[in-house]
């Protein structure tokens, strides 16, 4: 598949209008797509478009569920590969900010279906946060998260800098 190919359909899956179905998959597409799309630029020279990384960052911020965890995950593949526009690093701990208040276990109800995710949603704040500062970026939300990993209530965000990432 050509770089023109998936980046026109990662802009389709972003609109939610034009993608149909549930917002879940359009989100899991877009995703899936912009994986895709850095492997591709990484084996063979080809242009990203940066809008795309913006798109993520966005939704980033808006922390809406169901997505959220697979954003938060592309956002930090797009950070590991450098693909990023001015100003996406400040607005993703912008984010972190505001999800270490929202995925506080203190203010979840365990019968909630966003609960189910709560602690995956924590591990890929950790792991970005660790992204971020790697980045050069700064802020009280990176140092939050980076402190508070290590006595986390759940294994899977204590250990969430152990060994090897998803795609590494």
């Amino acid at each position: 598949m050509r770089a023109d190919d998936i980046e026109t359909d990662c802009r389709h899956f972003f609109d939610p209008a034009r993608a149909g179905g549930p917002y879940r998959i359009a989100i899991n597409g877009a995703v899936v797509a912009i994986n895709h799309l850095v492997k591709l630029r990484s084996s063979a020279p080809a242009s990203f478009p940066h809008v795309l990384a913006s798109d993520v960052v966005s939704l980033c911020v808006t922390r809406r569920e169901p997505g959220l965890l697979m954003l938060l995950w592309c956002a930090r593949r797009l950070l590991v590969a450098g693909l990023r526009a001015p100003g996406d690093e400040a607005r993703l701990v912008e984010a972190l900010e505001l999800l270490s208040i929202e995925t506080d276990y203190g203010n979840w109800d365990p019968r909630d279906l966003p609960s189910r995710s709560l602690s995956l949603v924590r591990r890929e704040c950790v792991r970005l946060a660790d992204q971020l500062k790697k980045a050069g970026s700064s802020g009280d939300a990176i140092d939050n998260w980076l402190a508070v990993y290590p006595d986390d209530a759940v294994p899977e965000v204590r250990f969430a800098l152990e060994g090897k990432h998803e795609w590494d």
